[in-house]
């Protein structure tokens, strides 16, 4: 009788084992690392971290110098969104404002969230516009899809981007 309980423990041990090893390796090499190589093959692009679990992916991103990001970071969402399957997609994104570019997002705050919530896209970008401006930064974009407003400032060597969901009963700016 011992030698069969024991048996069955070490045969309840090792189906554990082998069944968690199983789902480490399919999160590692199906899910985390497509993940991973999918940002690096957008030039521009570097991932900061990852953690990726059954019902979540979470990364945070930056991007080199010079990065397109009103044009290539939707197409790396869509991208890793295909990956990540139904997971939920948490992306930080890391910038490097400044005083001016913050000064900038936030006279420019109340006229974005208008322009969202009457949906008056144009208003969203005349104002980032008008702002970059008057602000003289190096350059401006907004981008729009259709699930989300794409805003990227940029006074030299410092960046500021924004995602905004068009769907404003979505959470609100993500930085």
């Amino acid at each position: 009788m011992k030698k069969s309980l024991r048996f069955g423990v070490y045969a309840f041990i090792f189906t554990i084992t082998l069944l968690f090893s199983g789902f480490m390796l399919y999160q590692t090499y199906a899910v985390a690392q497509p993940i991973k190589e999918q940002a690096t093959n957008i030039s521009g692009i570097q991932v900061i971290s990852q953690r990726v679990t059954p019902d979540k992916v979470e990364m945070t991103v930056t991007f080199a110098k010079g990065f397109d990001f009103a044009e290539k970071y939707p197409i790396f969402i869509q991208e890793v969104e295909q990956k990540a399957g139904n997971r939920e997609l948490d992306i930080q994104i890391q910038d490097r404002p400044n005083a001016k570019l913050k000064q900038v997002w936030n006279e420019s705050e109340l006229a974005i969230q208008e322009g969202l919530a009457l949906k008056r896209y144009t208003l969203i970008e005349e104002k980032i516009a008008m702002k970059a401006s008057s602000f003289e930064l190096t350059q401006s974009k907004v981008r729009i899809d259709d699930q989300y407003l794409y805003i990227s400032l940029q006074d030299h060597d410092h960046t500021l981007y924004r995602v905004l969901p068009l769907d404003q009963s979505e959470k609100g700016v993500q930085e």
